[in-house]
Parts: C-alpha cells; structure tokens; sequence
C-alpha cells in the first residue's frame, strides 16, 4: 500500500522535472540520489496539492454552490472515494468490498488523479 503513495510521488515530480524549463536547467546539476530528492519534494506538493483541491475544496465548493443554488453540479464526497467506487463496481458486483479494499483504491485514485493533474497542467 505505501507503494501506491511512493510512485505517484516520484512519478509526478519526474513529469514537473523534465518538463519544466526552469527545472530541465537545474537537473544537469543533480545526479543520483539528490536528484531522487529533488523529485520527491516537488512529488509531494503536487500530491499534497491534489489531495486538498480534489479531496477537500471541490466538495466544500459543491455543498456551498447547493445551499445558494438548490443545484447539485458536484458531488458531496471527494473525488477520490467517487473513483474507488467505480473501480470497486467493476471488481466486485454482487457484493460491497471490505473496508481495507476501498481504502486501497481510494490511495490508487488518489495516486491516479496526481498523475493526471501533473501531466496536464505540464
């Protein structure tokens, strides 16, 4: 399960390295393991990021838009658990899945949304 919180890090904070122009100059001067760091700190703030945007704010803005409107545009829980419930769907049919299984793929939503996120907004 950590696995599904270490690749979306990395993977997101290699996406803002290489496509970076400011960051494309500064990876000449890391190598190694500094340059694994590097990847991790910018990994962690888009995750970090990501998760507050979708997991927090979009709903808040849902039910603040619901209360002044009467309209429902988005949904009441975070993007994350809306995901692992179609991932969940598709998996188990007949019957709901256990807790760990759902906060497993909410961690893989999340996982998948950051990556999404940095490579659209790079």
């Amino acid at each position: 399960m950590i696995g599904l919180l270490i690749f979306p890090v990395l993977v997101c904070g290699y996406i803002y390295l290489t496509e970076s122009p400011a960051e494309r100059i500064r990876i000449s001067l890391y190598h190694g393991w500094s340059l694994y760091i590097r990847a991790a700190q910018f990994g962690i703030l888009i995750v970090a990021v990501v998760a507050l945007l979708f997991g927090y704010l979009l709903p808040w803005l849902g039910i603040l838009i619901g209360k002044l409107t009467g309209i429902t545009l988005l949904p009441h829980t975070h993007l994350f658990m809306l995901l692992a419930q179609l991932m969940a769907s598709g998996l188990y049919a007949a019957t709901p899945p256990p807790p760990a299984t759902m906060a497993s793929l909410q961690i893989a939503s999340l996982s998948l949304c950051s990556i999404a996120f940095t490579w659209c907004t790079a």
